[in-house]
C-alpha cells in the first residue's frame, strides 16, 4: 500500500505515523538516518534510535529492504541491535565510521562505530525497527513487486517503527516503499529531489511530532550537513510550522531546529495552540498577545471556563460574574453551558465531545431515531454512518453498512459490508477503537481518513466485480474476526464500547494511489 509523500499525508502527532494498522506504541523509535550523504557515501552514513534512557536494546534489529526495480522486496541488510542499549539522553547512534560527523554526538548518547555490510544503498528504502526473530538477509519479501509485502513475510518479527524513503528518478513505478504495510508511512518520490536523510521531532515528553526529509548540502567528509533551503528541496518543514534552518545532528536529541513561538516548550508542531503558552492542545486557542479578557483575571476569554467571573477559571457553577446570562433558561450559566441554544440541563454529552446532546440533536448532527434524546451513535447496538466517502477513478463511492447485531459476547453474526467499491480490486477494512475524525487522505483526493490513530487493519481481500464498474464488495464478519485475533486493537471489546470502521482500497490512478469509504460507528451491545 503505497502512499506518496507528495500527498503531503504526514503524520505529526503522538499517535506517530500509524495510517492504518493499529500497532502498539513503539519503545524505540528510528529519529534519524542518513544515508545519501552528497559525495562518498563511506564514511558518513549513519542511523539514531530514540527510546528511554539507558534501555536495552536486547532483541532488537534494524531491516533495511531495498525497493528499486526488480530487486524491490529485497531484505538487503540486518543490523542486529542487541549487544547495545540507549545512552543516559535515552539514544543510541550507528555510524559506519569512528570519525565523527560535524555537530558532535553528545557524550550522553550510546554510539557503535562498525561499517554497514553491505552498505546502504542510494536508492528506495525501507527501514523496519522490531524484534523478535527477522527473516534472513536476502530473503525476497515481496516476490510478485506488487509493491506489497508477502503475506506472512514479517511472522516472528514484531514492528516497532517503519518509514520508507523513495527515490526521485525517471522510474516512479520502479520505486516501491513497504512502511506503509506496516502501519507507518512512505515519503516520496518528491518533485524536487530524492531523500538524502531523515530527521523526526519531539516535544518536551518525547511524543513523535514530526518527520523531516530532504536534500542536504555541506563538506563531504565531515559536514556539518544543513539542508538545503531552495525551493522544492526539503518536506515536513512548512506544512508543520518547523523551521529549515539547521540540519543533521546526528546523536544528538532532535529540535533545535524546531519553532516554539509561545516559548512553552512544545514544538509548534506538537502544538495544539502554537502561539498561546497557556495550551498545548487543541481547542479555541486564539490566545495571542490580542486575546480578550473580559474579566480581568489574567486568564484570556478562550481559555477561561468563566470569562465573565474573575474568581473562577475553570469550567463549573461559575455564577460568572454580575454579566452572567442563561438564554436557554435551563439553570445553567451560557459561558458553561455546552449548548447555550437548547435546554439542557443535565448537560448530557455521551460522546464527551464539549457538545451537549441537546444541541447535536437540534442541528441534525446527531440522529435520535427512537426520539429518547440519547443521540443513536451512543446507543447499544446501534450503527450510524458519518464522514464522506471519496469518489475512485471510475466514479465510485464505496459505501459502509452492516448486518446483524454487534454484541461483545457473540463470536460471530455481525458483518461490515462495502459496497459499490471498483470491480477486481485489493482492499480491506480497517477500524479505531479510538474515535472518528474527518481529514484529508492527500492533496486532490476525495477521500477522508475517518478514523483517530491508532488504527487496527483486518483481512486484505480481493473486491470481486468487474474492472472498471462500481459492483465491488468487501465485507467481514467482524465478530468471527475478532474471535481469531484476541490481541487485536480494543479487544475484547464490552457492551457500550464503541468502534469506528472504514475501508481501504487500491487505486492506482488517483492522488495517493488508494481510496477510502465513509465511516461506520458501532456501538457494542453486552
Amino acid at each position: 500500500m503505497q502512499l506518496l509523500s507528495t500527498a503531503r499525508r504526514l503524520v505529526s502527532s503522538a499517535a506517530a505515523l500509524a495510517l492504518v494498522a493499529g500497532l502498539a506504541q513503539a519503545q524505540f523509535t528510528l529519529s534519524e538516518a542518513f544515508v545519501n550523504p552528497p559525495g562518498t557515501d563511506n564514511g558518513q552514513e549513519g542511523f539514531e534510535v530514540r527510546g528511554a534512557p539507558n534501555a536495552s536494546l536486547a532483541g532488537y534489529y534494524l531491516l533495511i529492504v531495498e525497493g528499486d526495480g526488480a530487486s524491490a522486496g529485497t531484505l538487503d541488510v540486518v543490523l542486529n541491535l542487541g549487544a547495545f542499549s540507549t545512552g543516559s539522553n535515552g539514544l543510541f547512534l550507528w555510524r559506519d565510521a569512528a570519525t565523527a560527523i560535524n555537530p558532535a554526538a553528545d557524550p550522553a548518547t550510546s554510539i557503535n562505530s562498525a561499517d554497514f555490510n553491505p552498505d546502504i544503498e542510494n536508492g528506495s528504502n525501507t527501514f523496519i525497527l522490531g524484534f523478535g526473530t527477522p527473516p534472513a538477509q536476502g530473503t525476497d519479501l515481496d516476490s510478485d513487486n506488487d509493491a506489497t509485502l508477502n503475506s506472512g513475510a514479517l511472522v516472528g518479527f514484531t514492528v516497532v517503527d517503519a518509514i520508507a524513503l523513495l527515490e526521485n528518478d525517471n522510474t516512479p513505478a520502479d520505486n516501491d516503499g513497504y512502511a506503509d504495510d506496516l502501519g507507518f508511512a512512505n515519503f516520496g518520490p518528491f518533485a524536487g529531489f530524492t531523500p538524502d536523510a531523515l530527521q523526526r521531532t519531539y516535544n518536551a515528553s518525547g511524543a513523535l511530532c514530526n518527520t523531516i526529509v530532504g536534500d542536504l548540502l555541506g563538506t563531504n567528509p565531515g559536514g556539518p550537513y544543513t539542508w538545503d533551503t531552495g525551493a522544492g528541496r526539503t518536506f515536513g518543514f512548512e506544512a508543520h510550522s518547523v523551521s529549515a534552518s539547521g540540519g543533521l545532528d546526528l546523536g544528538s536529541l532532535n529540535g533545535a531546529a524546531a519553532l516554539d513561538n509561545d516559548l512553552d516548550g512544545v514544538l509548534n508542531a506538537c502544538d495544539g495552540c502554537p502561539d498561546d503558552g497557556a495550551k498545548t492542545s487543541p481547542g479555541a486557542c486564539g490566545c495571542g498577545v490580542s486575546d480578550v479578557d473580559s474579566d480581568n483575571d489574567g486568564a484570556a476569554d478562550c481559555n477561561d471556563g468563566c470569562p465573565a467571573d474573575p474568581l473562577k477559571t475553570a469550567p463549573g457553577a461559575c455564577g460568572c460574574g454580575v454579566a452572567d446570562l442563561d438564554g436557554d433558561a435551563d439553570g445553567v450559566a451560557d459561558c458553561v453551558d455546552n449548548c447555550v441554544t437548547v435546554a439542557n440541563p443535565s448537560q448530557a454529552d455521551c460522546d464527551l465531545d464539549l457538545v451537549g446532546d441537546a444541541c447535536e440533536i437540534a442541528a441534525g448532527t446527531s440522529n435520535d431515531k427512537n426520539l429518547n434524546t440519547v443521540p443513536d451513535e451512543c446507543e447499544l447496538g446501534l450503527v450510524v454512518n458519518y464522514c464522506t466517502a471519496g469518489s475512485s477513478t471510475n466514479g465510485c463511492t464505496p459505501t459502509l453498512s452492516a448486518s446483524g447485531v454487534p454484541s461483545a459476547a457473540a463470536l460471530s453474526g455481525f458483518t461490515v459490508t462495502c459496497s459499490g467499491v471498483e470491480g477486481q480490486k485489493q482492499g480491506l477494512i480497517f477500524y479505531s477503537a479510538t474515535g472518528k475524525k474527518a481529514s484529508v487522505w492527500a492533496p486532490g483526493s476525495t477521500s477522508f481518513l475517518c478514523l483517530k490513530a491508532p488504527t487496527q487493519r483486518t483481512t486484505s481481500m480481493g473486491s470481486g466485480g468487474t474492472t472498471n464498474a462500481c459492483d465491488g464488495v468487501i465485507g467481514l464478519d467482524f465478530l468471527a474476526w475478532v474471535a481469531t485475533h484476541p490481541n487485536a486493537q480494543g479487544v475484547p471489546f464490552s457492551g457500550g464500547e464503541q468502534a469506528w470502521f472504514q475501508t481501504w482500497y487500491r487505486d492506482p490512478s488517483a492522488p495517493a494511489t488508494t481510496n477510502l469509504s465513509d465511516g461506520l460507528q458501532v456501538t457494542f451491545a453486552p
